[in-house]
């Protein structure tokens, strides 16, 4: 869970998944509370579980799925140095229409 600790209030979740040790990778999501957004949490909250997951876990790669409407979030992810490696086609059903994925990627090198 995200917290803002000034309000003592929860402003949204992120989390780790699909984790493979083998490969040493891990899916990252993050989802903040639509009032609580540009407000800095999301950036501070992926730094530190960037730094988790490279120096603790020994991740060699996080990557996230990432509509392409949603152009914060694209923003975001290549501001913390996140980059495209590719695109999945029509992949999600949205309200009306199939929606396209952007594949991010970060390589702890």
């Amino acid at each position: 869970m995200i917290e803002n600790k000034k309000e003592n209030s929860l402003v949204g979740t992120i989390d780790l998944y699909d984790f493979d040790p083998y490969h040493n990778r891990a899916g990252l999501g993050i989802l903040i509370e639509k009032s609580c957004q540009r407000r800095g949490f999301a950036t501070q909250a992926l730094n530190l579980l960037i730094e988790f997951a490279f120096d603790f876990l020994h991740i060699h790669q996080l990557y996230a799925y990432i509509p392409t409407e949603n152009t914060g979030s694209l923003a975001l992810f290549g501001k913390l140095g996140f980059a495209q490696s590719g695109l999945l086609k029509d992949w999600n059903m949205g309200l009306e229409k199939y929606n396209d994925i952007a594949v991010y990627q970060l390589i702890n090198s």
